[in-house]
């Protein structure tokens, strides 16, 4: 069978990642009461034989990769641990760790693995694991459903008396129709059109080093009374649970980002009519959805934006994650289409093995790919309701996840208190950290010499320990020494070419120890900077461009390039901004005829930085040297800053 596009998806990513159990899936289930072993085991060989997509197995190389199916079965395990001394620890323990290895999809005959776990005469474990190709949680649903089934009948029958006819073959047909459709057309024009420009970074890494990912789970608990109130809000809203949630998150994200834009990865089920709603298989896949925040909206009229998007979205939704990338040409910037997913699991893990209790928990791979994976686990309408917070432990630390679910809880509270509140006026922090934020760490006053610019303290300190290290990156390392006599080099280019005055220079290059340099240098000639992020969506960089009309632009070749700017000539109209590339500055010469006889005053402009805002186009701020110097000069009071300190630049330097 020829590979259905989302199993292309997940197999050309594996490839990539082959050592990472990203795409396994699967749960622990504890049976309590009395199983009968043999009845089991025939159950499961007939859960098997009933469908074609667990005897799924890859055939051929990258460019002629198909599924085949056998008629061969991968054995039911059966592991004894009633013998052991900690056996309730030794038996989660070892589900964990089996479930975090990896199949190779290239060389493995079975793509799934069961294993019954004894644990005492009246409690064992199923624990299941599958690689995503071959089912996706709805699938484990159905399979669950199906063995519970399939052990009763045999229990009161003897043997399966009701038949399952589906088969994964059907939408594999399908699937190979729709490609070549005018649907799929229809629905890469739509999604090309919505992410004609990327939306901002969500999240930060806090090591841009660090390429391999691995996660945590942080459980979050809603009472089933507080998500009764949930369900009675998207009731008079005309909407459901679901909507509610994700208008949380949208609302906790963008406030706290202050993004205009926040795109969250949603996986749908993609089983169009009855027979696939019942088909054991990969169906599903995954839509941004791009929402807007607008700080004047209404929680509320939030919820109908989403319905609304939601809808919209719900007609294309068959069109892959993966052929987004691929027509956007945005593989390494995967995580500006969406760096968060919210998967829904309201399945049906109701039923039960005769004279058993049976209960179902989903295990994790810890090595969720994007920042922040959650995962809604409502499986029994009596009881509460779990949100789990997979985070990727390259974005977050195991404390700010827990203020993310601590201000999760708080904004929830307000929501259900007043849900026609203005999205501007809700709060999520709670009371000690609002206090905190508002009175004592606002309370920055300190003093500072008001008669001193930056510049005039950087040169005291150069004058001081001039053999210091100043700035440090991968492959460059400068003295305070060094620092001041470049940075003095690009002051004087400024001054001979473009003159002393205190014009705006834009600054586009990527962070290093020569962004310090070229900072510095622009403030010595007397002038202000600009900082322009190369991260930002083009659109953006334009926009700042264009708004602030800045006379310069210094930047790097390659951005002349991938921003389709020219360098100018010297004989450039004035009207227009002038790009030179950090280089010609760093190779600049200066004639012993150029002076450094300018310094700036504390009532100058250092620097104009552009908010995101939470709508609209961003605003440009002045910030004055007076302002830096007295920022500069509180931050060695607290957090506290020594002479041997070092500082970490993790963050945009355009904000």
């Amino acid at each position: 069978m020829k590979l259905t596009l989302p199993q292309q998806d997940i197999y050309f990513e594996q490839l990539l990642f082959p050592d990472v159990p990203v795409y396994n899936i699967g749960a622990r289930i504890s049976i309590e009461g009395s199983l009968n072993r043999e009845i089991f085991e025939q159950a499961y060989i007939a859960l098997i034989q009933q469908h074609d997509a667990y005897r799924c197995f890859l055939k051929g190389d990258f460019d002629s990769a198909e599924m085949q199916i056998t008629n061969e079965i991968r054995a039911l395990e059966y592991i004894d641990f009633s013998t052991e001394k900690d056996k309730d620890q030794s038996v989660l323990n070892f589900m964990q760790k089996e479930f975090k290895k990896t199949f190779n999809i290239e060389k493995d005959e079975f793509l799934y693995r069961f294993v019954l776990i004894r644990v005492d005469e009246n409690l064992h474990y199923l624990f299941s694991v599958y690689h995503h190709m071959i089912t996706d949680g709805w699938g484990t649903s159905l399979m669950f459903t199906r063995l519970v089934k399939n052990y009763n009948e045999i229990l009161e029958n003897g043997t399966v008396i009701s038949e399952y006819p589906y088969s994964y073959e059907n939408f594999v047909t399908e699937d190979e129709a729709y490609f070549s459709s005018e649907e799929f057309n229809s629905d890469k024009q739509y999604w090309k059109e919505k992410f004609n420009a990327l939306p901002e970074n969500l999240f930060q890494k806090l090591d841009s080093s660090k390429t391999i990912n691995t996660s945590a789970r942080k459980e979050f608990i809603i009472k089933r009374a507080v998500y009764n109130e949930l369900t009675k809000l998207a009731l008079e809203t005309k909407s459901s649970t679901f909507h509610i949630i994700l208008a949380l998150l949208y609302t906790y994200f963008g406030k706290k980002s202050q993004n205009e834009w926040v795109s969250i990865g949603l996986p749908v089920l993609n089983r169009s009519g009855a027979k696939f709603k019942k088909t054991v298989g990969l169906f599903m896949g995954v839509n941004p959805l791009l929402i807007s925040i607008d700080d004047e909206d209404t929680f509320t009229g939030l919820v109908e934006k989403i319905k609304n998007q939601l809808r919209q979205d719900y007609r294309h939704q068959r069109f892959p994650l993966g052929q987004l990338v691929k027509t956007l040409g945005a593989f390494n910037r995967k995580e500006r289409i969406f760096n968060m997913t919210l998967s829904y699991e309201k399945q049906d893990y109701s039923s039960h093995f005769k004279d058993t209790v049976t209960k179902v928990v989903p295990l994790s791979h810890e090595s969720e790919r994007v920042a922040l994976a959650l995962y809604i686990r409502e499986f029994d309408e009596t009881e509460d309701v779990k949100i789990d917070f997979d985070y990727n432990l390259n974005y977050f630390a195991k404390e700010s996840i827990s203020q993310v679910t601590e201000h999760f809880q708080t904004l929830m509270e307000e929501v259900l208190n007043d849900p026609d509140q203005k999205i501007k006026k809700l709060n999520f922090l709670g009371e000690t950290e609002r206090y905190d934020l508002l009175y004592k760490f606002n309370d920055t006053s300190v003093d500072y010499p008001r008669d001193k610019t930056v510049i005039e303290l950087f040169e005291a300190q150069a004058e001081k320990t001039p053999e210091n290290i100043a700035a440090r990156d991968r492959g460059l390392s400068l003295t305070y020494k060094e620092l001041k006599e470049q940075s003095e080099k690009v002051a004087k280019y400024l001054i001979s070419h473009f003159g002393a005055n205190n014009q705006p220079v834009g600054v586009l290059t990527d962070r290093s120890s020569e962004l310090v340099v070229l900072l510095l240098g622009i403030l010595r000639s007397g002038k202000s900077y600009i900082p322009i992020d190369p991260m930002l969506p083009k659109e953006r960089i334009e926009y700042i461009i264009n708004h602030s009309q800045a006379s310069l632009i210094i930047t790097e070749e390659a951005f002349l390039q991938e921003f389709n700017l020219v360098r100018s000539s010297d004989n450039s109209t004035q009207d227009k901004a002038r790009f030179i590339t950090k280089e010609e500055l760093l190779q600049f010469e200066a004639s012993s005829a150029t002076h450094l006889n300018h310094h700036p005053k504390p009532e100058d402009t250092a620097y104009i930085i552009y908010t995101s805002g939470s709508t609209g186009n961003p605003k440009g701020v002045e910030i004055g040297h007076q302002a830096l110097t007295n920022f500069l000069t509180s931050i060695q009071r607290q957090p506290g800053v020594q002479d041997q300190d070092i500082l970490y630049s993790v963050t945009t330097y355009s904000f």
